[in-house]
Parts: C-alpha cells; sequence; structure tokens
C-alpha cells in the first residue's frame, strides 16, 4: 500500500507540472533537491572519512567490532559534532 501511495503521489507531480502555477514551482523545486542531494553526498563522505580517522586514533582497540559498535562510532559522533554535541567524546569516554 505505501508503494502504491508513493506512485500516486508521482503521478500526481507529474499532473500538476502542467498546471501553469504549480509547474514552474515544482520544477523549481525538483532542481534543488538535486543539488541538496549533492551535498548531502559531499557532507556523507566528509563525515565518514572523518569518523573513521578520529575513532581509530582516538580509540584504538576500544570500539567493540559489532554493526551497533562500527556505526556509533564512526556516524553518529562526528554527525553530534556538527550540531556542537562533544561532551566528553573526544577523551575517549
Amino acid at each position: 500500500m505505501a508503494i502504491d501511495l508513493e506512485l500516486w503521489y508521482l503521478r500526481s507531480l507529474k499532473f500538476m507540472i502542467s498546471h501553469s502555477y504549480l509547474g514552474p514551482k515544482l520544477l523549481m523545486i525538483k532542481a534543488m533537491t538535486r543539488d541538496l542531494a549533492a551535498f548531502l553526498y559531499v557532507i556523507f563522505v566528509f563525515i565518514t572519512a572523518y569518523g573513521v580517522v578520529s575513532r581509530s586514533m582516538i580509540m584504538h582497540n576500544q570500539v567493540e567490532f559489532s554493526i551497533h559498535g562500527i556505526f556509533s562510532g564512526i556516524f553518529y559522533t562526528p554527525y553530534s559534532f556538527l550540531f556542537g554535541g562533544s561532551d566528553k567524546v573526544l577523551e575517549g569516554k
């Protein structure tokens, strides 16, 4: 049912492009979404690189080798640094 709803949204947006008022705005939103996706990809690459390097230097042999440990150490900590969350994380505690 969720796939059906998503397809309905896409078809209704395709129909609204022909509308004189909403059409240009939808095209602008489409272009901005494409630019945003490229920007988010670059941010993801930099966060991943920073997370791998910082966790390997600061917490050498302290991170448990599991899916949760790897993702929380590599992705969550650098992502929280974007918003100013650095409560004793840099010391490795």
